[in-house]
């Protein structure tokens, strides 16, 4: 399960952009009590929590270490890893299965 903090513009955003990808998303919402950093800040420390806002990612991250959450990343550049590494795979695949005909 991947956590996406806060719940605003940049995190629908991102989650309409992968729902292509398998991932299991919940965002955390401050404004709803049931979805907040706070309560949720048990799932989150057995998983990982993307802070998704370049705006203000420190006041984030600050929130974030408050509760005692330290497995986090930026939301941002932890996607832009993701695919760099799917299109390396790709090339890769894509390498391999030309060698492969031209050997045949």
């Amino acid at each position: 399960m991947i956590y996406i903090y806060p719940n605003g513009y940049y995190t629908k955003k991102l989650i309409s952009m992968l729902k292509e990808f398998e991932f299991e998303f919940t965002a955390i919402d401050d404004s709803d009590p049931k979805t907040s950093l706070i309560s949720m800040q048990k799932n989150i420390k057995d998983n990982l929590l993307l802070i998704c806002n370049g705006e203000i990612y420190d006041i984030l991250e600050k929130n974030v270490k408050k509760c005692g959450i330290t497995n986090y990343e930026n939301a941002f550049l932890y996607f832009a890893k993701f695919i760099a590494n799917n299109l390396k795979n790709t090339k890769l695949e894509f390498i391999e299965e030309q060698n492969i005909r031209s050997e045949e």
